[in-house]
């Protein structure tokens, strides 16, 4: 009987520390699915930064040569 209920008692510790270990493979899953797309938008707004500077060199650019015209 004690045997009986030492073997329950461990067959219920082992499944609550299956299921809890479960749980944190599927955290650890979505962590990463959310790291990826982290990054996924890091890349995209760097890439319209770049975008954004280029444009503003261009304007910056327009207008110094359109300072440097109607002073002559």
């Amino acid at each position: 009987m004690l045997i009986q209920k030492s073997q329950l008692e461990l067959h219920k510790t082992i499944q609550k520390i299956s299921n809890e270990l479960s749980a944190c493979k599927n955290i650890e899953k979505q962590h990463q699915r959310l790291n990826g797309m982290l990054h996924k938008e890091i890349d995209n707004l760097k890439k319209t930064i770049e975008k954004l500077k280029k444009e503003n060199a261009i304007y910056k650019k327009n207008i110094q040569d359109q300072i440097l015209n109607s002073k002559k």
